[in-house]
């Protein structure tokens, strides 16, 4: 018997007359289409119509992809694609037909820039239909090998091209062997069964162990996807908070005579307990996490949660790192020696009035005022818009 497949087309806000049934041309494309390339698995789609989900123009994707997480795990899909007419707000591209989301096996598509009738409204209802039918089914099969963890090609016939234009959906139509075979081994992956379906009874820490063995590729792909070596970048208040206090604990003598008085086992621990709080913190402020809603424990929360921890702890080692380097490379140039004594009472030397302050002083300046630093814009990030820091963390791509 063959592994099933699940995805979840979910229908969000009203569509009209063309739309609908570009939907539903889309639909049974894409269906032949898995069929046809993957036969070794069946294939279901069933769909939902949620009406009440958008009732606005443009809307955050990240509401959507709650949402469409929702309706996935209700329905324990293996993944959902959430269909609507509305635009998408975005944060890295002018524009966006599609969203992709790997940590929440989620996709997202607008209808609005793919419609022929948004750059000529005498275009008629069959043609508005064929057209967003196909590139409806390429957006779907792009987001599918984004899933999968392929990447952009150069191919114009390649589904993975990288989108830079609506026309440029109308030839996206194959995947090659190399992809496909990934495709086919991520899939077999998928369509195991879930921890929680095997009907054996475990702890909640057996249950979060094995989850996170069990998908530990797909998690450190989907962290690979979100970049969080990006956060000092995109995230202003978390960098600003941080830099400023930077700039006072390195003009402070109090904060060099503190710091230098530390033991190393101290400092190392100071910093290990800064990283794991201020990514703690910031999930939680932040509502990052998965709240379970019924009472037992599924294979997909536990992923998206560790995700979500990993992508945040990432991004918060990156800016630790950034900081300390910057830190240490700016006392040894603008803080000499001489000055680091005289601030620093505690690494006066035993020899009349000689100092004793090396590179090592340097390093443990640097370990505490970075740990410092990183808990301050913890506390800055925690005033960045909601929206934008959860699309930067749950968003892989706008396509």
């Amino acid at each position: 018997m063959s592994a099933t497949i699940e995805i979840g087309w979910v229908i969000a806000g009203a569509l009209d007359e063309a739309d609908s049934a570009a939907v539903k041309e889309a639909h049974a494309q894409l269906l032949h289409v898995l069929t046809t390339w993957f036969p070794e698995f069946t294939w279901r789609m069933p769909m939902v119509r949620r009406p009440e989900m958008v009732e606005a123009i443009r809307e955050e994707p990240v509401v959507l992809l709650d949402r469409g997480r929702d309706e996935r795990a209700s329905h324990q899909w293996d993944f959902a694609l959430v269909i609507t007419q509305a635009d998408f707000v975005t944060h890295y591209k002018p524009f966006a037909l599609a969203i992709v989301s790997r940590g929440l096996d989620l996709g997202l598509i607008s209808t609005s820039r793919i419609d022929p009738a948004a750059y000529d409204e005498k275009v008629a209802i069959s043609d508005r239909t064929d057209a967003m039918g196909g590139r409806i089914q390429s957006l779907a099969l792009h987001i599918l090998g984004h899933l999968s963890g392929l990447r952009h090609v150069e191919d114009r016939e390649n589904v993975m091209l990288d989108v830079r234009d609506v026309v440029e959906l109308d030839s996206m139509n194959r995947f090659d062997d190399d992809q496909k075979e990934t495709i086919r081994h991520w899939l077999k992956q998928v369509a195991d069964v879930r921890l929680e379906e095997e009907g054996t009874r475990i702890s909640a820490v057996s249950f979060y162990i094995q989850s996170v063995w069990r998908n530990r590729g797909e998690v450190f792909s989907s962290v690979l996807q979100a970049k969080p070596w990006e956060f000092p970048r995109r995230l202003a208040r978390l960098t600003t908070a941080a830099v400023s206090a930077v700039v006072v604990f390195m003009m402070t003598a109090e904060a060099w005579d503190f710091a230098l008085s530390q033991p190393t086992p101290t400092i190392v621990i100071l910093a290990v307990a800064a990283i794991v709080l201020t990514t703690a913190f910031i999930s939680r402020r932040q509502q990052l996490f998965v709240r379970r809603k019924r009472r037992r424990l599924t294979e997909q929360r536990v992923v998206t949660n560790l995700t979500v921890s990993a992508v945040v702890l990432c991004g918060m080692l990156t800016m630790f790192a950034i900081m300390f380097g910057s830190i240490f490379v700016i006392g040894e140039l603008l803080f000499s020696k001489n000055l680091v004594a005289e601030w620093a009472h505690s690494v006066r030397g035993l020899q009349g009035d000689q100092r004793t302050v090396n590179w090592t002083h340097y390093v443990r300046f640097a370990g505490i005022a970075s740990s410092l630093s990183i808990v301050i814009g913890a506390l800055g990030a925690s005033f960045e818009e909601q929206h934008h820091f959860r699309h930067i963390t749950f968003v892989d791509e706008e396509v």
